[in-house]
């Protein structure tokens, strides 16, 4: 899906397919720190902005704590203008 996107384009059969499975895997209860990371991928793939960075910060909270998630947390900030939360998420 990120690849397409960076196209500028879209798969919405796939988009659809891809959110709803993870919808499926978050109900189980599963929501460790790799669930999370996946769902923030998603979700910032899929433009859910929002539902990215939360799900990132979820992911950092359980353990997580590689370049690339504190890097799309810190992006998903500055979209949000959530400049606290970005110079917070920079100092670590």
């Amino acid at each position: 899906l990120n690849d397409l996107r960076l196209k500028g384009q879209q798969d919405k059969e796939k988009e659809t397919f891809a959110l709803q499975l993870l919808d499926q895997l978050l109900a189980m209860g599963e929501q460790n720190e790799s669930m999370m990371m996946l769902a923030g991928d998603l979700y910032m793939a899929s433009g859910r902005t929002a539902d990215a960075r939360l799900a990132y910060s979820q992911s950092v909270a359980s353990g997580a704590g590689g370049y690339e998630v504190w890097q799309n947390l810190m992006l998903l900030d500055i979209q949000l203008e959530a400049w606290d939360d970005a110079l917070a998420h920079g100092e670590k």
